[in-house]
């Protein structure tokens, strides 16, 4: 796929090089020549030095001949406008525009869903991706990762193992047998020990510290995780935000009308404008580090901590002094990587990247329209998919999808599948049927495109024997 990505900014980059990783034809159009300088001399693909609006850079990047326009610049009227243009003149294909003001999707029904309207395919905002993944982990305490599937049918959680647990030093198939969870629908599918991520064995023995994700039917989840931590799982009422830029105030927003938000941030003017614009919040105007402010406004009875500035040492600083004080609940956000693995252990019991939540949505409307959910992993080794499987004809629905020719790799492992209303765990079937939905774990991106390759050819033949019969 020939991929041109307007913007070589932390999103624009971080997807470049997921895409050159996949072996895709990628271009960039940045203006800034330091941005330049790092893609060209860190990345294989092509970079324009030009603006993203421009006809002639887009001529140049080859727009006429492209797949799809990813537009990623720090300006939603750029992105739109680029979006228009490149529809205009070159009719290309796909065309996905970063918007951020939430005044554009006051509208978007009119902007962007009706004839007339702007040549976009897909807006996002990656501030309502992250606040959405944090509230997810604000919903639910003592989870560490919160992934949903099948149209919410199934969830993945990672769940850190204390050294008060109770089935510390079991092994995974005696506490899945206990009587807490051996009647729930679910299992454990990967194990991250001292940094590591890796594939569980049910012979694998549960240590302290052990980070163990689960796969759960979802209506599920809250009987799977009671029995697992022996707690309960009651919402958090108060809650301390640090941070009051878009990410913070977006995450109050969603917050403050069931729970009790307070909000630090340092900047005057911005505190004014958050008192302004959410009333059910209350605003101080400090650092977030702010030793007294927090004995003063008890941080002993907060429940949730949540430190989302555009500093990561201040995130993490301020949440492991709110841990010391007694918060019962911290969660950072973080934009470096190597931060995950140093705060591993030492109480924060949250993490949210950023990066990996808007790549995994970006990639889910890149890959082929069968490919309903991808989710990287917090390593970069692996991903999560969700493949459904096409409608048939009528007559052919009976007939279903025989994996009988499939060469299944051993870097794919079969997780779940799903069909209506059902959830199996088992290994994956010999037979699919229409509209069947495969969770699978990828850990090779290479073998995941011939597979993927495999299960398209499957339903073509299938397709063509329907049509013929």
């Amino acid at each position: 796929m020939k991929v041109i990505i307007l913007g070589g900014g932390r999103v624009g980059s971080a997807l470049a090089e997921q895409l050159v990783k996949e072996s895709h034809d990628v271009t960039v159009i940045e203006k800034d020549p330091v941005r330049l300088k790092t893609l060209q001399e860190t990345l294989d693909l092509r970079c324009i030095d030009g603006y993203a609006t421009y006809p002639q850079s887009l001529k140049q990047a080859g727009a006429d001949a492209a797949d799809c326009i990813v537009a990623v610049t720090d300006s939603d009227e750029i992105n739109l406008l680029a979006c228009q243009i490149v529809y205009s003149l070159f009719n290309t294909p796909q065309r996905i525009a970063r918007v951020s003001a939430p005044n554009y999707y006051d509208y978007q029904s009119v902007l962007f869903q009706q004839a007339g309207g702007l040549a976009v395919h897909q807006v996002f905002s990656p501030v309502q991706w992250v606040a959405e993944s944090i509230c997810q982990l604000v919903a639910h305490p003592g989870v560490r990762q919160y992934w949903t599937f099948a149209q919410h049918k199934l969830t993945v959680v990672a769940i850190k193992v204390a050294a008060t647990h109770p089935w510390l030093q079991h092994s995974v198939i005696e506490v899945l047998q206990q009587p807490g969870l051996a009647k729930l629908s679910g299992k454990i599918i990967l194990l991250r020990r001292q940094a590591q991520l890796s594939l569980i064995t049910a012979d694998q023995i549960i240590e302290v510290d052990d980070e163990l994700w689960c796969l759960v039917a979802s209506e599920q989840l809250s009987d799977w995780l009671a029995a697992w931590r022996g707690l309960s799982t009651s919402l958090p009422q108060r809650i301390i935000i640090v941070g009051g830029g878009l990410i913070g105030a977006e995450v109050a927003r969603r917050l403050s009308t069931q729970h009790r938000v307070k909000i630090i941030e340092r900047n005057h003017i911005r505190a004014s404008l958050l008192a302004a614009t959410l009333p059910n919040s209350v605003i101080f105007c400090s650092h977030a580090a702010d030793h007294a402010l927090l004995l003063e406004e008890h941080i002993e009875q907060t429940d949730q901590f949540i430190a989302v500035t555009n500093d990561d040492e201040d995130n993490i600083l301020s949440a492991l002094l709110a841990h010391h004080l007694g918060a019962k609940q911290t969660l950072v956000l973080i934009q470096r990587p190597i931060y995950r693995d140093l705060i591993q252990n030492q109480g924060i019991d949250q993490v949210v990247m950023p990066q990996l939540t808007i790549l995994s949505r970006l990639l889910t409307q890149l890959r082929s329209p069968a490919v309903q959910e991808v989710y990287l992993l917090p390593t970069g080794e692996g991903e999560l998919i969700e493949w459904q499987l096409p409608s048939l004809t009528d007559s052919a629905l009976s007939e279903g999808y025989s994996l009988a020719e499939v060469n299944w790799p051993a870097s794919i492992q079969p997780l779940a599948w799903v069909r209506g209303e059902l959830c199996w765990f088992q290994d994956y079937p010999t037979e699919l049927q229409a509209e069947d939905r495969l969770i699978l774990l990828s850990w090779d991106q290479q073998a995941w495109q011939i597979f993927a390759q495999q299960l398209q050819r499957l339903v073509e033949k299938q397709r063509s024997s329907a049509v013929n019969s």
